[in-house]
């Protein structure tokens, strides 16, 4: 309830219609080179999540994937396929500083949140990277409209479809990450 509207707008913008801008951009230049080819754009798990303290940033993700759900549908006859990357916690300076950011103890925070993935440890930025160029693969071009959880199960834990409502001290960010990856033939 702390949230302003002025903060929930200024992550959607980033997050949501910073993609959205992005992707239609892209696919427009796509469209007019007659160029197949991938998009792949950043979502994240939280997307699939309640967290208590993080709803612009979810609401962001949830948009996203919306996004890339739509763009799917519209570019698929075009030779076009369109697909997001949900990652959890990964290994990066910006988890470091949200850990950081999170309380006293930021080693505790993150080794905490780690501690709640089945995988036990958080993703390292290769992971990310290789689902990407996996999506962005000309042999997988028939893959469209998918989400590709790059999370150790993270959706798992504080999954919306099992009706719980995790409410860890370290979360997603509540600030954007890049919007989107694009790989042309």
């Amino acid at each position: 309830m702390e949230t302003t509207t002025k903060e929930y707008e200024s992550v959607m913008r980033i997050n949501s219609s910073g993609t959205f801008s992005m992707v239609r951009e892209t696919a427009q230049s796509m469209i007019e080179s007659a160029a197949a080819g991938a998009i792949v754009i950043l979502s994240s798990v939280a997307g699939k999540e309640a967290r208590r303290n993080y709803l612009p940033y979810n609401a962001s993700k949830l948009a996203v994937l919306h996004i890339m759900w739509s763009f799917a549908e519209i570019l698929g006859p075009r030779g076009i396929s369109v697909n997001a990357i949900a990652p959890g916690p990964v290994n990066t300076p910006m988890w470091a500083q949200f850990a950081k950011d999170s309380g006293p103890d930021a080693t505790a925070n993150r080794a905490k949140r780690a501690a709640q993935l089945p995988m036990r440890r958080f993703a390292e930025p290769d992971e990310v990277a290789r689902a990407i160029l996996f999506l962005a693969d000309p042999n997988n071009r028939y893959i469209t409209g998918v989400s590709l959880d790059v999370a150790g199960g993270a959706p798992r834990y504080g999954d919306l479809t099992r009706g719980t409502n995790h409410t860890a001290t370290a979360g997603p960010p509540p600030h954007a990450q890049m919007p989107a990856a694009v790989l042309g033939d």
